[in-house]
Formats: structure tokens, C-alpha cells, sequence
């Protein structure tokens, strides 16, 4: 195989697929890891690169000047680290079979790499073999409503499960869910014609956001599977498996007491004010942000009892129902608010112990979080 190929263009498409290598081969031998393992065949239009193994494949269509077609196999991560070398320029790339080496050349300068003797088998269907529900979607669109979600996503290895945005569809409308222990986000879809649930591991979903750019996507949830196809790249994801929590129960047994209203970048500024200063607190595991009601608005503190500093801030909001007092981790606090929808977001309190809903002037989305621990003066105030 024999072929040209502009640097720029090859080492994003490689960075791409090299992603993948490591979402699918976490339990392959060190030095097989080490190699990522990718795929390059000669097609009518330039060349496909393909990598991936037994829980995300991904393969990319990028344009070449092919004079001799072939395939290959070769360790990516040498090959990517040969293209950096090289720098921006075009690039004349030439595998014999005779030859376990793919040999990359700028000009007078001539490298080499080595080709892996080992490249996973897919555990999964092959491209272009996925049945299954299919809708395509506006990638933009369907992108950002994934990153209302994602900030809710766990990053924990105790319920792998939680490490997957839900996917759950009634033939009307789509819901996608993240769920984190402490928090939950969900996010409604205008995506009609599929009935199912399906958990697609987040990791793989932000690969997907790198991959796709302003181009329609056709969505494909089979049994167990995912497929998300644009115009020169196709991502196939196995789906995971376990229970995810029952978010439609979750909601319905919360209720709001008090509903506070108010402009959403207004709070976000003061709890980015105040959260330096509860991280720094001495002797506490988590941050600590207080909010309580006063008067026609909202309160906040943070103190540290270590450096003997408090400081307190007000809030103009709308305020319906009883008064309030409550505490929640500023960091957790602030990923909510950066993603709701619109200029003002309405907080549902009950008490200080029951979980405290969010929304955003788009009724798609609500987010729940849990209140910190209460004091013991807040919770005979509650």
C-alpha cells in the first residue's frame, strides 16, 4: 500500500481513533495498549482508518492520494508520535508485506514503524451491521442536549453503570438521563419513533462530540448496541449493561414546598464567589455553600473556620412557599447551573434533608441535587 496524505489531516484523524483504543482494550496486555493498534485500508476516495476492540469501534474516512492500494495494521501511538516529528507538510506513506514496518517520508526525511503482531478481534458488529431503531438528528442539536446531561455523569468504578448516559425512549418523545448517586440531570429530546432504553457509556458519547462536527447524524440502538454515523465517520458502541436507577420514580416522589426564582447567571456568580472559600474550609471533606431565605431574597455564607474568615452575600429572587435553610457542595452546585436552560432558574425546596429540583426556563430539562448533611440547628429548623 502506497499512498500521500497531508500531516494535519492524518494525525487528527489518528488522535481520534487512538481514543478508542483506550475505551476498548483496558483488560488487553500492557504492550498491546501501549501500540494502539489501528487499521488502515485504501478506499475510492483516500484512506479509512479503524480502531477500536470489544466495547467501542470507531472507523474514519479521510482524504489521500492513493497509488497503490493495500492494507495495514500499525502501533498508532508510534505512528502518531512519528507524525508530530515530521510537523505539517505532505507526507508519502508505503507498507510492504514482506516488511513488518510502515515507513512514513517528508522529503529527505524517512521514518519507520513498526507494525503489531497482535490487533484485537471486534467483540462487536462489524460497521455498517447494526439493526435496529434509526433517527437521524442534527449533531449540533443532539450534542448539546448530551452536555446538559454529562456533568451528572459518575466517575466512579462501584456502578459502572452510572459511568453511561440512559437513553430512554416511549415512541414519543426521548429522554436522556445521567444519574451520579448525588445528582441527576434529564434532558427531553425531540426524537419520536423509538421505544427502548439503552445506557451508551459517556466516555464514548464525548468521543462522538469530537468526531462529529456541524453534519447530520444517523442514530442506530440496536440490541445492545449503539451506532452513530456522519458523512466520513461511524462510531459503534456496546452498550452497558446493569440497572440503571429508576429516574421516572426518582422524580415523582419529589415534591417542592418553596419555589425560588431568579436570574441563573446572577446565582452562578455568587457561588463562584463564595466557592473558593468553603474549599477551603479546615477539617471539612466538601465544600460547604449556606443558603437561607431573607426577606424578598436569597442569603449565602461560606466560612473558614481555619483561616477565621465568613463571608456572606445577597441575591434578589422570587420566593413562593415557607422559608428555607440548606446547604449543598458549591462545586456540584455550580456544574447545575452552568447547563440550565435560559436567563432564570426556579430551585424546589421541601426541606433541608430532601433533594432540591432545578429547572430552566426550557421545560426538557430539570436537574435534582441532594443538601449536604444539615447541622444540627438547621435540622430543628427543617
Amino acid at each position: 500500500m502506497r499512498f500521500t496524505i497531508d500531516q494535519g489531516i492524518l494525525l487528527s484523524a489518528l488522535q481520534i481513533v487512538l481514543s478508542a483504543t483506550r475505551l476498548s482494550l483496558p483488560q488487553k496486555t500492557r504492550q498491546t495498549l501501549f501500540q494502539g493498534p489501528v487499521s488502515l485500508q485504501s478506499g475510492p476516495n483516500g484512506i479509512t482508518l479503524q480502531a477500536g476492540g470489544d466495547s467501542a469501534n470507531i472507523r474514519i474516512d479521510v482524504p489521500a492520494c492513493v497509488l497503490d492500494k493495500g492494507n495495514t495494521v500499525v502501533a498508532g501511538r508510534f505512528l502518531e508520535r512519528v507524525l508530530r516529528a515530521l510537523g505539517k507538510s505532505a507526507l508519502s506513506i508505503e507498507s510492504d508485506e514482506k516488511r513488518p514496518m510502515l515507513s512514513v517520508s517528508r522529503g529527505r526525511c524517512r521514518a519507520e514503524v513498526a507494525r503489531p503482531n497482535v490487533f484485537p478481534d471486534y467483540q462487536i458488529p462489524s460497521l455498517g451491521a447494526v439493526e435496529g431503531h434509526s433517527i437521524e438528528v442534527e449533531w449540533p442539536v443532539f450534542n448539546t442536549a448530551l452536555r446538559s446531561v454529562m456533568f451528572a455523569v459518575a466517575g466512579s468504578h462501584a456502578r459502572p453503570v452510572l459511568n453511561g448516559i440512559c437513553v430512554s425512549a416511549d415512541g414519543q418523545a426521548t429522554k436522556l438521563v445521567a444519574v451520579d448517586g448525588v445528582r441527576m440531570a434529564v434532558r427531553r429530546v425531540p426524537l419520536a419513533g423509538m421505544t427502548g432504553q439503552w445506557v451508551i457509556p459517556a466516555a464514548s458519547l464525548r468521543l462522538a462530540g469530537r468526531l462529529f462536527k456541524r453534519e447530520k447524524v444517523r442514530i442506530t440502538l440496536g440490541e445492545g448496541i449503539a451506532q452513530f454515523a456522519g458523512v466520513n465517520a461511524r462510531v459503534v458502541v456496546k452498550c452497558m449493561e446493569g440497572q440503571f436507577p429508576p429516574y421516572k420514580k426518582i422524580l415523582a416522589q419529589i415534591s417542592a414546598q418553596t419555589t425560588v426564582t431568579m436570574d441563573r447567571l446572577s446565582l452562578l456568580s455568587v457561588v463562584e464567589r463564595l466557592m473558593p472559600l468553603g474549599q477551603l474550609a479546615w477539617g471539612k471533606q466538601n465544600p460547604e455553600i449556606h443558603i437561607s431565605t431573607d426577606g424578598a431574597g436569597l442569603r449565602f455564607s461560606a466560612t473558614n473556620e481555619f483561616a477565621g474568615l465568613a463571608v456572606t452575600d445577597e441575591l434578589e429572587a422570587k420566593i413562593e412557599g415557607k422559608p428555607f435553610r440548606i446547604k449543598f457542595n458549591p462545586c456540584l452546585l455550580r456544574d447545575i447551573l452552568r447547563y440550565a436552560e435560559g436567563d432564570k432558574v426556579s430551585m424546589g425546596f421541601r426541606n433541608a434533608y430532601a433533594p432540591v429540583t432545578f429547572r430552566g426556563e426550557s421545560e426538557g430539562w430539570i436537574a435534582v441535587l441532594m443538601p449536604l448533611r444539615p447541622s444540627e440547628e438547621m435540622a430543628d429548623a427543617a
